[in-house]
């Protein structure tokens, strides 16, 4: 077992006091003409209370991509322009498709087609617009293998290269880019599969930059930020893969939970601090989420579960903040998402809930740099996409304007920074497609301070009193 000795920080479990991010949803203004135009009665005042908490959400926009594209889309990266990246179908069996971008800033779609064959599909997209993904190449007549490319904002798609000149084994698959252009992913090396990164930008690509392992014959590079960190998984033996931390590609560092003999990884933010999961002992049937911090004397948190169950967690994402999103076991055959947010060397951990209280499940896929997580979580009817945010979770159907060509929506995939959603829905006319939801500050419940709301009912309960004195006068 190839073990990094850095030391675990401690995590605390604060999901079950009820003072962590319990808010009412009420304007000051809103309360109190609420409450000055009621009477005294117990059931009015049961009505206002009632209003506070749940206030109507606003109709926010929603784009269908498929409708701009003419055929089926599924979006699977979001830059802050609200560019989308993915891919399109090409026929009307849905069964072939060609990698696209839409741009949020012209509301127009770029097929970026392929090498002589199909398919091709996008994987990631910097803040300029560039995507980086994969794209088929023929080699004869009969057979073709994957290439990473990159599209750098007009013009063609470039082949990235590879490691191997065997034509069986060139194959490669970029996962990940930053805001100068720098490409990661893996190819294969003639015999095994590594991780490389690349700078090109122009035709013809030189061979391109491998990365080593942690011992074993295989790399893979999953993640790098814009200082060039990078995050991946690489074989410690045959039969053991550890995730890893690089800060420039020289040198991999193993990221394992103490007693742990394997993990994967799940997200870098722009500090270099990444997310995964890692085995921990326990006979190594069970799994924590992990926060790794890189720096002089990394740190390795360990995120343990919701209530301190007897289970397993896995990270989903982190934002640049360092607050970490994933999922916890919570019961048997019970999974809720949670949100860790480091303070000091001590993990708050929050149960997001789901869209029925808490009972059933809900999972995170993202997070952005305001602290609004996405996912999807139980109803009482069945399975719904939502967002999370200061405490309260939404359901994102309760969003969607009647006049939208969706009848529900039901993913969500990725946010930006401007509160524009991706995910999958489906059509009122029948099938699916990609939906670009754009949600602002008025689509949410204005939330007072603590203090500011206690005042407030002091001084509106005052109010209040000398109106009905009045009244009775």
């Amino acid at each position: 077992m190839f073990q990094s000795n850095v030391p675990v920080a401690d995590s605390q479990n604060f999901s079950t006091l009820p003072c962590i991010s319990q808010r009412e949803p009420c304007t000051d203004a809103s309360l109190f003409i609420l409450w000055v135009r009621m009477d005294f009665r117990p059931v009015n005042r049961l009505v206002l209370i009632l209003a506070c908490i749940a206030l109507p959400l606003e109709a926010a926009t929603v784009i269908d991509l498929g409708q701009v594209a003419g055929t089926k889309t599924v979006g699977s990266v979001i830059n802050n322009r609200g560019d989308v990246a993915g891919y399109a179908y090409t026929d009307s069996t849905n069964t072939t498709y060609q990698a696209m971008v839409y741009s949020g800033l012209t509301a127009q779609i770029t097929y970026f087609g392929s090498f002589g064959a199909y398919p091709s599909y996008s994987l990631a997209i910097n803040s300029t617009g560039e995507v980086a993904g994969v794209a088929t190449e023929f080699l004869t007549s009969i057979t073709s293998v994957p290439q990473a490319f990159l599209y750098p904002g007009s013009g063609s798609i470039i082949n990235l290269g590879q490691l191997a000149i065997d034509p069986i084994t060139r194959a490669a698959f970029a996962k990940s880019m930053n805001d100068s252009g720098l490409v990661v992913g893996y190819s294969y090396d003639g015999n095994n599969q590594r991780g490389f990164l690349t700078t090109c930008s122009s035709s013809p690509c030189s061979l391109m930059t491998e990365l080593g392992t942690l011992g074993g014959p295989s790399s893979e590079a999953d993640f790098v930020n814009n200082a060039g960190n990078i995050a991946g998984i690489a074989n410690v033996s045959s039969s053991q893969t550890e995730a890893f931390f690089s800060k420039d590609g020289t040198s991999l560092d193993a990221i394992v939970l103490p007693l742990g003999t394997s993990s994967s990884v799940a997200g870098i933010n722009g500090s270099g601090q990444v997310v995964g999961s890692s085995t921990y002992g326990q006979g190594l049937l069970k799994q924590h989420a992990f926060l790794y911090t890189s720096g002089t004397t990394p740190v390795i948190t360990d995120i343990k579960t919701l209530y301190d169950f007897d289970g397993s967690s896995t990270a989903a994402g982190i934002n640049d903040a360092g607050v970490v999103i994933g999922q916890s076991d919570v019961a048997a055959g019970q999974k809720h998402a949670f949100e860790c947010m480091i303070v000091g060397s001590t993990c708050l951990l929050t149960d997001l809930g789901t869209l029925n209280g808490l009972a059933g499940n809900s999972t995170a896929t993202d997070i952005n740099n305001l602290g609004y997580v996405i996912g999807t979580a139980s109803t009482a009817t069945g399975v719904d996409p939502f967002v999370w945010f200061a405490g309260q979770m939404f359901d994102l159907n309760s969003f969607l304007p009647a006049d939208s060509q969706f009848a529900s929506l039901t993913t969500a995939v990725a946010i930006n920074d401007d509160n524009i959603i991706i995910g999958q829905g489906t059509l009122k006319g029948g099938g699916s497609d990609t939906y670009i939801l754009s949600l602002n500050s008025a689509d949410f419940p204005q939330v007072p301070e603590p203090g500011t709301l206690s005042l407030m009912l002091v001084s509106c309960a005052i109010g209040c009193l000398v109106v009905a004195k009045r009244a009775r006068n």
